[in-house]
């Protein structure tokens, strides 16, 4: 077993080594921060069709690395070390999916018809802050996600993950016209059954989203001790209003699955708000309310005004953070 973790060293090196000698772009990033309790420091290289980069740095006082080479071949990018992939469902109407880090090779292509990656690793915990970056690898997991547009109107969707629990889901994404797109998915995510469709309506001052979402106990898209992300569940509702080109009118409607969690239990929980904008060149004004309810629970923002003339955001005053930056671009032949 010591052998292979040698090789699989060497292999990173050798590949990171072959891909400096030939670097355009060199970008240093060194630093501490007391807000991430974290301190450390990053090399990028990057050239006409390769990435590299490594990390290094302390978190809350261990010491944490992290490593990754991009290399473009042919028509699919070839990525070593750690990365992350999107598992996203055309359902997902209110959000944009599920972002993991992960840390092994995989291989993938993206072009206007097809978009696929396939995936060999273990599942990662990223550390760091914004001048580096760095992850723990954990269990070993598997994923291939696919999508194909057959035409203007259909489009398929496939997304299966492969680890303690299975992920496998399947969905379809029909555009019945300029203004009304329907979506579905159905399979099992964590070995608990899914099922979803969705439709979005954008008319020139009206949007409409709407799903209904069947789902096991404890569905999760991919299962993650470190990581829980509760997913949209039963009939929600998204609705935005623009009577004219200052005022904005949102209302929506959310329930929230509950989740088992390894030493503690998420609960679920319904969330309503309905908001009113006013924005123009001098003021800018927004008055809303929001209800959530969980389990035991139930909570109620009221109503309030606000109106603003600008908006700055000041960092607290407990906060430091030193950060070295520099980046090194030979001149043009």
């Amino acid at each position: 077993m010591s052998c292979l973790r040698q090789i699989r060293r060497w292999l990173t090196a050798t590949l990171m080594l072959s891909a400096a000698l030939s670097a355009q772009v060199y970008r240093i990033n060194a630093g501490s921060t007391n807000q991430y309790d974290a301190s450390g420091g990053s090399v990028e290289i990057s050239g006409g069709r390769f990435t590299s980069g490594f990390g290094v740095g302390s978190v809350d006082g261990d010491v944490r690395f992290g490593a990754y080479v991009r290399r473009k071949i042919r028509a699919y990018d070839v990525t070593l070390g750690d990365q992350n992939a999107m598992i996203d469902l055309p359902t997902d109407l209110f959000g944009s999916g599920q972002q993991v880090d992960i840390r092994g090779l995989s291989i993938g292509s993206n072009t206007p018809v097809t978009q696929q990656l396939i995936f060999a690793g273990v599942k990662s915990v990223s550390y760091g802050a914004p001048f580096f970056r760095a992850a723990e690898g954990k269990e070993p997991v598997g994923i291939i996600l696919y999508s194909h547009r057959f035409n203007d109107q259909l489009k398929f969707y496939s997304r299966n993950i492969f680890s303690g629990e299975k992920t496998s889901i399947q969905g379809l994404e029909y555009r019945a016209n300029h203004w009304l797109k329907l979506t579905s998915a159905a399979g099992i995510g964590s070995s608990e059954p899914y099922g979803a469709i969705a439709a979005n309506a954008d008319f020139q001052q009206l949007s409409v989203k709407a799903a209904y979402i069947l789902q096991g106990k404890n569905f999760r898209r991919i299962q993650f001790d470190t990581l829980a992300v509760s997913e949209p569940l039963g009939g929600n509702i998204a609705i935005n209003w623009k009577p004219s080109s200052r005022i904005t009118t949102d209302f929506s409607h959310m329930k929230l699955n509950g989740l088992v969690l390894k030493n503690s239990t998420l609960p679920a929980a319904t969330m309503d708000s309905a908001s009113l904008n006013w924005n123009d060149r001098h003021f800018r004004g927004s008055a809303a309310i929001f209800t959530s309810t969980g389990t035991g629970m139930r909570s109620s923002t009221p109503m309030r005004p606000a109106w603003e003339r600008a908006s700055t955001r000041t960092a607290s005053p407990k906060t430091r953070v030193t950060w070295l930056s520099m980046t090194s671009i030979p001149p043009a032949p």
